[in-house]
């Protein structure tokens, strides 16, 4: 709740002492107003004389220069107005009040809200938001007045009391005049006693600085005990009739292993729905887990806390007990407390600190909240590229709403995606091996595993008109990620595909805690899509692949952005020639740009250019694509041939105004040379070069061909050596030697290493630097000229027992950069073939 005060704690019935001692002094005083009376906490009580039971009420603390009393303990006042308690409780914020203006009236010069209006938002249970028409509109219970009447008690800040009947304020919006609560004066300067003020014509004057108004007798006090349920905005008093009529609707129970005990009461998440949000009685599943913190206390004031990601996880386990073996709780346990599976110890069968007895408060605080600006944007295209419609979706809204929204899966149930079956090496199926078409090694064997909930992509889609069957969706993740489907893929599903959803939360956890969220899954028949599932159901142009082999987890897109629907272009196919030829389709263009290498998660065929006129260029690099046919490795590992392109031949790329030639040294590893298919994240048109453009920065006026439908190799003028035999003395020492790694940085190497004696030795290695910014590690990739493919494999080791590696971090020590060498130390490097003992070609170098 937002005022900083005390609330109200909720407490026993007195004992028979207590009350004749109270009915004593009435009879001396007359009608007693309050008496008090102090718990062994310091918190004072009150009560009144006609009541034998009652319900203890704090002083309130707030905040201002205008406090010179009672501590303030908790809550933001900044917005605060005044504190209304009744059968509810809630800070009635300056917002909420302007916001009710069309209930004002004007008296005495005074304009503000009637009395009674105040009272309504807190004299019974009522759903809604003080100020808001929207959330409902509260009235006010005048059977209650009339079955069981009460006092209305105004405190002001210097501990002043007005009081007035219920039955003062019956009439409503008939005799709204006679007690008005201001806050400005007619001509809308603010009250000189605020921040509000009682007048009316029914007051003497006014009655200013007003901090409470609370709403007493047999009503709101009346019950031998209450627990007091306090939310972010607003506080519920339930009475021992009302927990126990709970009770009986809801009954649970947990039995102590040890002890035998049963005990009986209700789910806390009951409790909790009365005071998460204004949906009164519901309990909110996505906010708690999104998150909040849940504070329980005791009648003496002992507190601990709780998050509600697992009250919302394990509902049972939190169990709300006001009965022991069908009995009544009594001593230490009296009122109420929580018991259960998740508060209970079974290694030493005791409840955990976590199980409060005498229970009296709960109180919810530090609710997590979804960003608004966290949207995704849906965009339907016409054939030429123009918005048909679009809108911007906030997912708070979304996840807020599952009537609009309706929610796939549970939250409780795994999806995910099959790893990669890299056991499985045939048959090759479109461009790729490992489809594991039985599903053989699906079990275990999961890429991605979730327990998940979101929202249908076809939920998504409709709002903007939906699909045709000639339409094609793409999926955008924030990083330009992009997963094309089929109409059928989302429209036309069958059980091995499911329904595609976007998750917005997974294993507990809500965007934008669950981070890899919003991602893509499906609710395949088994709820793992498998590589036989995408074979089956996805057209063989959008398979996805990773180094080769067969990849559905590619296909399930995370932190998606945004959702494209558009007409399928007309299909294209790009000739490319070399060692082998092959036909690369748009489908298969497209689908490689998402494609990621076996070691990590980002893409590495997609680069973008971004020209002088600020438009940006994407598609694949010139190189990646002369990898595909520059040997008879297409795709699987690293498919470029390195050792070709350092070697030189000329690539001939050919389009529809003409054709230009690149030197393959020139594009070796090079993003300067960019095969485009859009500009500015939109498929090219044909005045840009459909399909596909030569872009980039090394590319001059006259070479920018577009409209290109062919790039060949010419491999005849490559002469690669096929054989090494190599043997080096060297000596070492700590000093410096420059390197190039293929990714063109340049890093200074220790001389006494073993990627410094190779270097030292004469024989240029190939370096890669993947794993640099990670371990600061380089890795021996090959020899120029010499450089391993699929077919074998270098291997290096010092004195022929220490393999030499680093690719992993458990392997830094023995990185060729970091592993140092001593006099006397061999250093041998073998070139292995696939059948793991063939020795192709070898070097070895002694250190002297």
């Amino acid at each position: 709740m937002q005022c900083k005060k005390e609330l109200r704690y909720s407490a026993v019935k007195m004992t028979g002492r207590i009350i004749l001692v109270l009915l004593l002094i009435s009879l001396f005083t007359g009608v007693v107003n309050a008496a008090e009376n102090t718990d062994r906490t310091g918190v004072v009580y009150s009560y009144t004389d006609t009541l034998t039971s009652f319900k203890p009420a704090v002083s309130i603390g707030w905040a201002g220069e205008s406090v010179t009393n009672n501590p303030v303990v908790s809550g933001n006042s900044d917005d605060g107005l005044v504190l209304l308690s009744g059968k509810m409780e809630r800070c009635l914020t300056r917002e909420e009040y302007d916001g009710s203006a069309h209930h004002f009236v004007t008296v005495n010069g005074y304009t503000g809200m009637p009395l009674y209006t105040l009272i309504s938002t807190v004299d019974d249970l009522e759903k809604g938001i003080p100020g808001e028409y929207s959330q409902g509109h509260f009235s006010l219970n005048t059977d209650l007045i009339s079955e069981n009447p009460y006092m209305i008690i105004i405190t002001n800040y210097a501990g002043g009391t007005y009081e007035i009947s219920s039955s003062e304020i019956a009439g409503g919006k008939a005799d709204a005049d006679k007690y008005v609560i201001a806050a400005e004066m007619k001509d809308g300067t603010p009250v000189k006693n605020g921040p509000v003020t009682l007048v009316g014509t029914a007051v003497s004057g006014e009655f200013g600085s007003i901090k409470s108004i609370e709403l007493t007798g047999n009503a709101f006090q009346g019950e031998e005990w209450y627990l007091f349920l306090e939310g972010k905005t607003f506080g519920i008093y339930l009475g021992k009739s009302e927990v126990e009529a709970l009770i009986t609707s809801a009954k649970t129970s947990f039995t102590d292993p040890a002890a035998k005990d049963v005990w009986s009461g209700i789910p806390l998440e009951t409790l909790l729905g009365y005071v998460d949000d204004y949906s009164i009685p519901a309990f909110s599943l996505d906010l708690a887990e999104t998150g909040y913190t849940i504070t329980l206390i005791s009648g003496d004031g002992y507190q601990k806390e709780t998050e509600s990601k697992p009250v919302a996880d394990d509902s049972d386990g939190y169990i709300v007990a006001n009965k022991l073996n069908d009995q009544p709780l009594t001593g230490n346990n009296y009122p109420l407390r929580l018991v259960g599976e998740a508060v209970y110890n079974t290694r030493n069968s005791t409840f955990t600190n976590l199980s409060i007895s005498g229970l009296t408060k709960i109180r919810l605080t530090d609710f997590q909240e979804i960003p608004e600006e966290l949207i995704i944007t849906v965009v339907r295209y016409d054939e030429n590229g123009g918005i048909v419609k679009q809108i911007n979706l906030s997912w708070a809204e979304i996840i807020s709403d599952p009537v609009t929204y309706p929610v796939i899966g549970d939250g409780k149930t795994d999806y995910g995606f099959q790893g990669l079956a890299a056991k499985i090496t045939e048959p090759k199926l479109g461009q790729g091996v490992g489809w594991d078409l039985k599903e053989e090694y699906l079990t275990g064997n999961w890429k991605v595993s979730n327990k998940v909930k979101g929202v249908a992509v076809s939920t998504l889609t409709d709002l903007v008109g939906g699909m045709n069957t000639n339409d094609q969706i793409v999926l955008i993740a924030d990083d330009n990620w992009k997963n094309t489907f089929e109409y059928n893929n989302i429209y036309e599903t069958s059980p091995r595909l499911g329904t595609a959803f976007i998750a917005w939360y997974a294993d507990g956890k809500i965007i934008p805690a669950y981070k890899e969220g919003p991602r893509l899954f499906f609710t395949s028949n088994d709820n793992v899509f498998s590589s036989a599932d995408m074979y089956y159901t996805i057209t063989e142009d959008l398979w996805h692949y990773n180094s080769g082999f067969a990849s559905p987890g590619g296909l399930s897109a995370q932190n998606i952005v945004k959702i494209e629907i558009r007409p399928k272009n007309v299909d294209w196919t790009l000739q490319l020639n070399g060692s082998v030829n092959a036909e690369m389709t748009k489908g298969y263009f497209e689908s490689g740009l998402a494609c990621i290498s076996l070691m990590g998660d980002e893409s590495i065929h997609s680069i973008t250019y971004t020209d002088s006129e600020g438009n940006v260029w994407g598609g694949m690099p010139l190189w990646l694509l002369t990898g595909f046919v520059d040997d008879e490795n297409s795709h699987s590992g690293e498919s470029y041939n390195r050792t070709r392109a350092q070697s030189g031949y000329n690539i001939t790329i050919t389009g529809a105004n003409g054709s230009t030639t690149v030197s393959s040294k020139d594009a070796y590893m090079n993003a300067g040379y960019l095969i485009a298919n859009t500009k500015n994240g939109v498929l090219l048109t044909e005045e840009e070069g459909w399909p596909l453009r030569l872009a980039g920065s090394a590319v001059t006026g006259e070479m920018e061909i577009s409209g290109i439908t062919e790039i060949s190799l010419d491999l005849e003028k490559t002469a690669v050596p096929k054989t090494l035999d190599y043997t080096s003395r060297v000596a070492v020492s700590a000093n410096k030697i420059p390197v190039i790694a293929s990714s063109g940085s340049s890093y200074d190497v220790a001389g006494n290493t073993v990627l410094g004696a190779i270097l030292a030795s004469g024989l240029k290695p190939v370096v890669g630097d993947k794993k640099f910014s990670i371990s600061d590690v380089l890795l021996f990739d090959g020899l120029v000229n010499f450089e391993n493919s699929d077919y074998a494999e270098w291997r290096i080791t010092v004195n022929s027992d220490t393999v030499i590696d680093g690719y992993g971090s458990d392997t830094k020590s023995v990185a060729v950069n970091i592993y140092e060498v001593k006099s006397g130390d061999v250093i041998t490097g073998q070139l292995i073939g696939n059948d793991g003992t063939n020795v192709e070609m070898e070097f070895s170098i002694t250190i002297t």
